[in-house]
């Protein structure tokens, strides 16, 4: 009826742009009744046809009327083509008996177009006689079994453990989400700190005025006015001194107060912390501590972070720094030319921060010409290193350095009282606590102290083992020293034995035993050789490994191409040498070198040398050989991999 009723509309619609003038009026022939054939021409407006249209649409043929109409078109179908029969199939079943009469003719493409197309339509809508043809055409039907299990995830979900783990899942990423938000939930009760003195204008946000004892709240914003100067006392006990035009907050957590530094300068003298740290926060800096001096200014140029008594963990753009006494950082270049005693000009413990600063600073020259030991020409220790000696560590005994050193801090401790408070202060019982150690121990032993990795052919399976030179007479004293050091220690304890004058510890007995047994065998190698020659110039500090004998184990999965197999080792030296300390890392070769090795360059002085920043940390630069001699090595190294290379 869809199709009869869309058929009409559009017939009326081209009627009626047929029409001329107006098209008000316009004719059509009907039958005058119903059965009758006869054809009366009637005359119609628009609204009379849209009637008539209409009346079409709602009219329904009974069923009689339409098994008639069926009938009929079967019978015209069927007079037009012969391989239809007479009669209409009354059931789908002799439908579809009519149509596997003809599945040979079908098959053997003998069917007129149009039976073709209704077998097609047929056989793509009935499931048995797609059955029927396969098995006429001697194929059985393609089956796809459907799992009857449900699917692995299902199968995980399902399980009560599953549900557990995504419960807990959910809880852990709820805990990360609202960690900050839990830590400050977690913050003791009271006011986060309190002021210990003032003068002149210090109020709060909302501007009312605060006076000597005044709490402050969490998140108080507090500013001091020109010429003004406050010193508050944190929750913590910490003191924190405030120049004029600062404006700061304080805030409270489980894991520590922070200090947010919105513009001015303040000195921190941190206490101790029980749990976490004290923080201090600008725009573009965080500085941390547990227990120090420090100062910490910020303005529109950046922001400055200065430490006159302890260490400072300072987190700037690009780089994180643990800042020891006297140094500073700073977040922009502009500010490299002030210096630390002018972040702390203002104080009114002025004079005391600027004595420790300079006493601090005359300490740290001193200890660094007494840290650097006169070179050692010859050692005891190199013709005791075990077998398969991988790597050699030498250093100087410091013990009489640092000796040295403690007696200096001492002594100009007794003539400078701010040096003396740093000295006798709780942050530096560590320090004594490890000195004291050391002391017990280093004076009965040689001058020098060695470590090797040594027993195996790769570092992995290597053992390690200290070495150092007894002093004559002090075995017993050394063994009761080195136990008492180490008795408290929370690391494991370590085996220890001294054997023909020389101390060697290692991990465990087992290990020791071992390095014993094989003891003086490691002398007569070629890297023992080498060392030997270091020595021969004079040794300060030195570090070296053996690649010669690991590269050259059948195991080795080093690629050729890297020219690794020819290295014969490395090393990091540094000696002292007309008074000044000189820094030398060599790597030599054994033959001729290859692969990427092959690249370097022969030694020589470094233009580069002149653009690395006084402040670095390190750097590296490298002579190489001419571009044209690397373009043919490496297309010699690629060759090697790839045959076909160069000849396309």
């Amino acid at each position: 009826m869809k199709s009869l009723r869309s058929s009409s509309a559009s017939s009326a619609a081209r009627w009626r742009a047929a029409c001329t003038g107006s098209a008000t009026r316009f004719s059509l022939k009907l039958p005058s009744r119903a059965g009758d054939t006869t054809m009366t021409e009637k005359n119609f407006n628009d609204i009379q046809f849209d009637g008539l249209l209409e009346s079409m649409r709602a009219e329904e043929a009974s069923e009689a009327e339409f098994a008639a109409a069926r009938e009929r078109v079967w019978k015209r179908l069927a007079a037009e083509s012969p391989e239809l029969p007479a009669a209409l199939p009354a059931t789908a079943e002799t439908l579809c008996a009519n149509f596997r009469e003809q599945f040979a003719a079908y098959r053997e493409a003998t069917l007129s177009g149009a039976r073709k197309l209704l077998m097609e339509d047929h056989l793509g809508r009935c499931p048995a006689c797609r059955k029927a043809f396969a098995q006429l055409e001697g194929r059985a039907p393609k089956l796809i079994p459907m799992p009857s299990q449900p699917s692995p995830r299902r199968q995980v979900f399902s399980r009560p453990w599953a549900k557990w783990a995504v419960a807990a899942s959910l809880a852990a990423l709820g805990l990360y989400s609202g960690r900050e938000w839990i830590d400050s939930a977690l913050a003791p009760g009271g006011p986060r700190a309190t002021v210990a003195s003032l003068s002149g204008q210090v109020y709060t946000l909302s501007g009312v005025p605060l006076k000597a004892g005044s709490a402050i709240s969490e998140k108080e914003i507090v500013r001091t006015g020109p010429g003004a100067h406050a010193r508050l006392q944190l929750a913590d006990g910490s003191q924190v001194e405030v120049n004029e035009r600062t404006e700061l907050a304080v805030l409270a957590a489980w894991s520590g107060q922070t200090i947010s530094l919105e513009r001015g300068d303040i000195i921190v003298e941190a206490a101790k912390q029980r749990r976490g740290r004290l923080r201090v926060v600008t725009r573009d800096s965080v500085a941390s501590v547990k227990g120090t001096i420090f100062a910490v200014s910020a303005g529109l140029s950046g922001s400055l972070v200065g430490v006159v008594r302890g260490a400072v963990e300072v987190e700037q753009p690009g780089a994180v720094r643990l800042l020891a006494p006297g140094e500073r950082a700073v977040s922009n270049s502009t500010l490299e030319s002030v210096e630390l005693r002018d972040a702390v000009q203002w104080s009114h413990d002025r004079e005391k921060y600027l004595a420790v600063i300079a006493e601090l600073r005359a300490i740290e020259n001193e200890i660094a010409r007494t840290l650097s030991p006169s070179a050692r020409t010859s050692t005891r220790l190199l013709q005791r290193i075990p077998a398969q000696t991988l790597v050699y560590a030498a250093i100087p005994n410091l013990g009489d350095a640092i000796d040295r050193s403690i007696d200096m801090i001492e002594q100009r401790a007794r003539s400078s009282e701010a040096l003396r408070e740093w000295w006798t202060s709780r942050g530096t019982a560590d320090i004594k606590q490890f000195l004291e150690r050391v002391q017990s121990i280093h004076a009965m032993l040689g001058d020098e102290i060695i470590f090797v990795l040594a027993g195996a052919s790769t570092w992995r399976d290597a053992y390690p083992l200290f070495m150092a030179e007894v002093r004559d007479g002090q075995s017993d004293n050394l063994l009761k020293a080195f136990d008492a050091a180490f008795s408290g220690a929370a690391e494991p304890k370590v085996a220890r034995e001294i054997v023909d004058g020389i101390l060697l510890v290692s991990k465990d007995k087992n290990t020791l035993a071992r390095a014993i047994a094989s003891l003086g065998q490691g002398a007569g190698s070629d890297f023992a050789r080498d060392l030997a020659a270091r020595y021969a110039r004079g040794v300060s500090w030195l570090w070296a490994a053996d690649l010669a004998s690991s590269a050259s184990q059948p195991g080795s999965s080093a690629p050729a191409w890297l020219g690794i197999s020819s290295m014969r080792n490395v090393s990091l030296e540094m000696r002292s040498s007309g008074g000044q300390d000189l820094n030398e890392a060599s790597l030599s070769f054994v033959g001729r070198r290859d692969g990427l090795a092959s690249w370097l360059g022969t030694p020589a002085p470094a233009g580069s040398a002149e653009y690395i920043p006084s402040d670095a940390l390190g750097a590296f630069s490298a002579n190489t050989r001419n571009p044209k001699q690397v373009f043919d090595e490496l297309s010699r190294t690629v060759g090697k991999i790839d045959r076909g290379f160069g000849k396309t």
